[in-house]
């Protein structure tokens, strides 16, 4: 099936810089058996993600916007090719013998993000310990203080208590 796509693919002849870069990577995506980046567009596809992967603005893959045959082109390929979500695609990426480096790149670089995320959680996580434990430590003084005045003030002993 993807290697009909590929020789119709290949067939089209484009004037559009667009449509040749959307072309020639529908055609690497097909070749790493690959589908279309699912989105939140009107046709279901990131298309964000598929113009940063062609290299052009998003725009040219709006009807009013980019070059006719580049939209044709991308409505070709929702029918044609499909759409997957991200997690399928991250699966295929981990698990192929022949990744999509842009998937791999693009899937690091979120992984990245999640990492700074994580870490600056961490931080002030490890800050809001240190506190706590610094006041826990700060109580149980205090307790241990008020238990001994309170075993003075049984034996008879009068204990006046002030704070520091």
């Amino acid at each position: 099936m993807s290697e009909q796509l590929i020789k119709e693919l290949k067939q089209m002849s484009f004037k559009a810089n667009t449509a040749k870069k959307l072309c020639s990577y529908l055609i690497e995506l097909l070749n790493s058996g690959y589908k279309l980046p699912a989105g939140d567009s009107e046709e279901g596809v990131d298309k964000m993600g598929l113009s940063a992967a062609c290299d052009f603005d998003r725009q040219s893959l709006y009807p009013r916007r980019g070059a006719k045959e580049t939209v044709r082109l991308y409505l070709w390929a929702v029918e044609n090719i499909g759409i997957e979500t991200i997690q399928e695609q991250e699966d295929k990426a981990i698990n192929s013998n022949n990744p999509d480096i842009k998937i791999l790149q693009k899937l690091l670089k979120e992984k990245d993000k999640e990492i700074g995320s994580l870490k600056g959680d961490l931080i002030q996580l490890e800050a809001t310990l240190s506190f706590t434990a610094k006041r826990v430590h700060e109580l149980q003084e205090r307790l241990d203080k008020y238990k001994f005045a309170a075993e003075l003030r049984s034996e008879g002993h009068q204990v006046v208590l002030w704070e520091d």
